[in-house]
């Protein structure tokens, strides 16, 4: 975890989150049926496992170590998950990156109508932007 993140996490900031949005919740009535939580999640096509890094001591202790990158060689795709506030759940969407938004048919051939329940879509980047994925 980053350290900024880590610094950042307080169990006071999230009890006055979660009390601020039950007051909504109490103030609009708003049902679990009308309730959402939606996620992405990124994955580099091809990497499996995790890697290994290799730094001297000097550089953990002196913080330099701070994320581990890949070499822009791999592919991305993220998944989006939506669960409702009543148990149910949207289908999963799938986003690929393409620099012109289109889907190439390898994608998506093993997807089969009436067995899989997915959306596909593509953006340029491979991820959410404010066309695809925002509520």
């Amino acid at each position: 975890m980053d350290a900024v993140r880590y610094a950042a996490d307080s169990y006071h900031k999230y009890d006055l989150y979660f009390e601020y949005i039950y007051s909504k919740i109490k103030e609009y009535d708003i049902q679990p049926e009308n309730s959402y939580n939606m996620d992405e999640k990124g994955f580099l096509i091809g990497v499996i496992g995790r890697a290994k890094q290799l730094f001297s001591r000097r550089q953990w202790e002196k913080k330099e170590v701070t994320a581990a990158l890949q070499d822009s060689n791999r592919e991305w795709i993220t998944v989006l998950a939506a669960v409702c506030g009543d148990r149910t759940t949207l289908p999963p969407s799938l986003i690929y990156a393409s620099k012109n938004s289109t889907l190439q048919s390898s994608w998506v051939a093993n997807i089969e109508a009436g067995t899989h329940d997915v959306f596909v879509t593509s953006t340029p980047s491979g991820w959410t932007n404010n066309d695809t994925g925002l509520a």
